[in-house]
């Protein structure tokens, strides 16, 4: 004897699976990692700038935020391209980098190919005596045909030249100054600074400080109380060698600012950084309260 299920029957289970494998993926967290409603190359354009350049898979936001402006036509694939390079995400892990995994970068991301010896060998003695390498190789790579060639492939236009500003990238000691700042404890966290700090560049083509001096000064912070807590970026006012306030800016630098900590459980980790507005060399302080100062952090800045 055959049994027969009737379609509305069919359709029944169909969707009854379907939202089963709904909640299940929301309830574990799994999401995937697409750009909804756009041309494909768009989407394989913009992941491949995460995966090449920033070594790592796009977030969800992120994602679509570079593939709305792509469609749009908000952005041209040069200044998506700009978006990634000058970000302090790259320049962190470029100053880690020799100047051959460098090129390959670039060959990756622009050209979508691995470098060719005699274009590597090109490239290097391009950028042997200069720090300003990451512009260098910007311009050189981004005005190619060949990176115009990709952008068509993926339907997305190259765009005009773009006045890219120098950017230092620091492999050595010559990055880093030392400080004598310490560990300090505030509203239940401690707060163990890394002895150092250095000079990033804010690249943000939106802003009016698109090129300014930054100082970076990384620190370590460990909830030490009974209850979740995290440090609250309004919490954090700091101030420059004149006594005026500087802005905090780490909210245009994406990893390890301020605004994008997660609350930690008692006794968690992690790694931070403030982002100070430079105004010149001298002795800046970085002020933690709510409605008075409860701790004053002090520190010699020399460029």
């Amino acid at each position: 004897m055959m049994f027969s299920l009737s379609r509305s029957r069919i359709v029944a289970r169909l969707t009854a699976i379907t939202i089963f494998i709904a909640v299940f993926l929301n309830y574990t967290g799994i999401q995937d990692v697409r750009a909804d409603g756009f041309n494909p190359g768009i989407e394989t354009f913009v992941t491949s700038l995460y995966s090449d350049c920033l070594g790592r898979s796009p977030d969800p936001s992120g994602l679509n935020d570079w593939c709305t402006k792509l469609a749009n036509g908000t952005v041209s694939g040069k200044q998506c391209a700009y978006g990634f390079f000058f970000s302090s995400e790259f320049q962190t892990k470029a100053n880690q980098w020799d100047d051959d995994t460098l090129i390959n970068a670039y060959y990756r991301v622009f050209l979508n190919r691995p470098a060719d010896p005699s274009g590597k060998s090109y490239w290097a003695s391009r950028i042997a005596n200069t720090t300003n390498d990451i512009s260098i190789l910007f311009t050189g790579f981004a005005d190619s045909a060949e990176f115009a060639n990709k952008c068509a492939s993926y339907g997305i236009t190259a765009g005009n030249h773009i006045d890219v500003p120098t950017t230092v990238r620091s492999t050595g000691s010559e990055a880093a100054h030392s400080t004598s700042v310490g560990t300090v404890s505030f509203d239940g966290l401690q707060i163990t600074f890394g002895g150092y700090y250095e000079f990033v560049t804010l690249r943000n083509m939106f802003s009016d400080l698109d090129g300014a001096d930054i100082i970076r000064i990384p620190f370590h912070i460990k909830n030490t109380g009974r209850e979740n807590n995290y440090l609250n970026p309004f919490a954090v006012t700091a101030y420059g060698p004149s006594g005026r306030e500087v802005d905090e800016v780490g909210i245009y630098f994406d990893g390890d600012n301020l605004w994008e900590s997660d609350s930690l459980r008692p006794g968690a980790e992690d790694d931070r950084a403030f982002y100070l507005v430079y105004e010149g060399n001298g002795t800046y302080s970085i002020d933690l309260g709510y409605w008075r100062t409860e701790v004053e952090i002090s520190f010699n800045v020399t460029k």
